[in-house]
């Protein structure tokens, strides 16, 4: 299901640290996903991506259910590609 199929509010903010955002209540299924950026020394920045979701939102894209391990594989898939492209905006200031 395309993500901008549900409404999502941003409910922390921390100016160049952290970031959440979650589904508006009462959504039939709940998200909730974090960004933290971290300086790690000379190195950089350390970024993590924390994603939470209701599997159901699944059945209800494809129309029949996927096993937990499938979804899992799926999500994890997802989040490294985003990771990569971020990473390839901020190393090239975009």
């Amino acid at each position: 299901m395309p993500h901008y199929a549900q409404r999502f509010v941003c409910t922390c903010f921390e100016s160049n640290h952290r970031v959440v955002f979650e589904t508006v209540p009462g959504s039939a299924f709940p998200q909730r996903s974090e960004r933290v950026a971290t300086a790690n020394g000379v190195q950089g920045v350390a970024f993590v991506y924390h994603l939470e979701f209701d599997s159901g939102i699944v059945s209800e894209a494809l129309g029949f259910s996927l096993p937990q391990f499938l979804i899992r594989w799926a999500a994890k898939r997802d989040a490294q590609r985003y990771l990569k492209v971020l990473k390839a905006h901020l190393e090239n200031g975009v």
